[in-house]
């Protein structure tokens, strides 16, 4: 059955739009991922620095 050409564009626009999702959805997780191994560096930066602290003189 053909298709009328506005038909086909807009599958080519849809398929597209769906491509740019998949992407923008991969980098989005990278970030994320990226964003979690600051804030775990960062605990792990702050917990050190607890351990380290000297006890109050008496």
């Amino acid at each position: 059955m053909p298709i009328s050409e506005e038909l086909a564009a807009l599958i080519e626009r849809a398929e597209h739009a769906t491509t740019e999702a998949r992407r923008l959805l991969a980098e989005n997780e990278r970030w994320r991922r990226y964003a979690e191994w600051q804030l775990d560096a960062m605990f792990e930066l702050s917990a050190e620095f607890r351990r380290r602290v000297p006890p109050p003189p008496h």
